[in-house]
């Protein structure tokens, strides 16, 4: 049975409930998410850009957004022991 929500446009009550997301519980973090990439992508382009920007000037923001660029372009990758990565970050310092 569904849980009746009042309607008083509140974005606590719109995420304080379960949302299907395929075959999984859609969790309230992740139903946050998904409203905030819509409007994100409902922004005009110019004002998608003003938002980037703003990030980008943060340096936390910017140094995740990289990492997350980075581990995005190399998920695929196949992955290596640690002991050898560490073993080549040794070898090119000396």
């Amino acid at each position: 049975m569904a849980r009746r929500i009042p309607f008083d446009n509140s974005a606590q009550n719109l995420l304080n409930f379960s949302l299907k997301d395929g075959d999984s519980i859609m969790t309230p973090a992740k139903a946050m998410t998904e409203v905030f990439v819509a409007a994100f992508k409902a922004l005009p382009h110019s004002e998608q850009e003003s938002f980037l920007s703003k990030l980008i000037k943060d340096k936390h923001f910017r140094d995740d957004l990289i990492d997350l660029a980075i581990a995005e372009t190399r998920k695929h990758e196949k992955t290596r022991p640690f002991h050898k990565v560490i073993a080549e970050i040794h070898a090119a310092r000396n």
